[in-house]
């Protein structure tokens, strides 16, 4: 296989970071509901049953769907589902005495924050672009 000429492989790989980089004019799409349990655990369409919830079109400045889940002692006190510009992926205890832990995790496709765990993390569509990048080059002997 014959390498192709230096302007070749140039036009290549700004073909290539472009369709990396350049986003789609798709709006995700995310779950957004909330509910708390304060007397008594009730199911509800935001714990057990996602795919009736509302859900809306997130704006530019937010390309993930995330699910917060609040537990105290194991038993779900809150959870809540939505768009956001950050991810903050992870849980957190916080309290004394009776601890609160406090899970979130965060995805970029069409309605992925429907986990009832908030602890279900998705592979981000960046890291499979990479991986597209990085055999196109190896496999090319661009670089």
């Amino acid at each position: 296989m014959g390498r192709l000429p230096l302007t070749g492989r140039l036009s290549f790989i700004l073909i290539v970071i472009a369709v990396i980089i350049v986003r789609p004019c798709h709006m995700l799409l995310c779950y957004e509901c909330s509910e708390e349990f304060s007397h008594i655990w009730e199911p509800r369409t935001c714990q057990v049953n996602v795919t009736y919830a509302p859900s809306r079109q997130c704006n530019d400045e937010q390309p993930f769907c995330f699910v917060t889940l609040v537990t105290v002692k194991g038993i779900v006190t809150s959870i809540s589902r939505d768009c956001t510009d950050e991810c903050f992926y992870g849980c957190q205890a916080s309290g004394f005495g009776t601890t609160s832990m406090t899970c979130t995790t965060c995805c970029d496709e069409d309605h992925c924050n429907d986990s009832d765990s908030g602890l279900v993390q998705r592979c981000p569509a960046v890291v499979h672009w990479l991986g597209v990048f990085v055999s196109v080059v190896s496999v090319t002997g661009v670089l």
